[in-house]
């Protein structure tokens, strides 16, 4: 199987890399870190230590829908730049096919969805990614660096991604290729369908209303996401 970078930019693909990072970004670091680090983990780890941290999010927790996304990273409102995205130019950008890639797979993975919305009668309500580097502001769900890996934010319906995450699953995680990758970025998706099924709400309320399972919710919601 084979893809074809678009001629035409993404109405939904938001790319601020390079933008003023927000001040206190470092408020992602209150996340859900790996224990050990994430350096702590050799390449034998493969492809399972990888859907483990960002199916489960061990390492980033940005995702899991059974808690607020608020109370892991920072506090923070409007990603910088992203109602005016300056893309950094083409013959400019040492990640270019990567961020193309990207860019594919949430289109591709965005027009399934809304097909499958539509076959069912549904309105589906589209997501918006957002690639940055560093550290990012999100739309009510507060400031994060890259160190909590991507993440979907249902405040703002965006998916997050650093693309330097790449990096770390190939050379610390063992869990390098496009398919780890897109994999990750599908994974996110199926949180943005959970936001717009109302999910989310349901989990989040039975957590409040039975707290002893917040837990097991969140790790069934990651199930289901993946």
């Amino acid at each position: 199987m084979k893809w074809k970078p678009r001629k035409k930019g993404s109405r939904d693909v938001i790319d601020i890399r390079g933008a003023e990072q927000p001040s206190g970004g470092g408020g992602g670091s209150g996340g859900l870190p790996l224990p050990g680090g994430i350096a702590g983990l050799g390449g034998g780890a493969g492809l399972v230590v990888v859907l483990v941290i960002v199916g489960i999010q061990i390492f980033g927790g940005g995702s899991v829908a059974g808690f607020d996304v608020g109370q892991v990273l920072g506090s923070g409102s409007t990603p910088p730049g992203a109602e005016n995205p300056q893309p950094i130019p083409p013959d400019q950008d040492p990640q270019r096919e990567f961020f193309e890639f990207s860019r594919y797979v949430f289109d591709d993975t965005q027009k399934t969805w809304e097909s499958s919305f539509r076959s069912d009668g549904k309105d589906y309500q589209d997501a918006k990614l957002v690639v940055y580097d560093a550290a990012v502001s999100t739309g009510g769900c507060g400031d994060a660096t890259s160190a909590v890996g991507p993440f979907y934010c249902p405040a703002d319906s965006r998916v997050y991604l650093d693309l330097t995450f790449y990096e770390d699953m190939e050379r610390q995680l063992g869990g390098g290729g496009d398919f780890a990758w897109a994999y990750v970025i599908a994974h996110e998706m199926g949180h943005h369908v959970q936001n717009v099924t109302g999910m989310n709400d349901e989990v989040a309320r039975l957590s409040r209303d039975d707290p002893d399972s917040a837990n097991e919710l969140s790790v069934r919601t990651e199930l289901q996401a993946d």
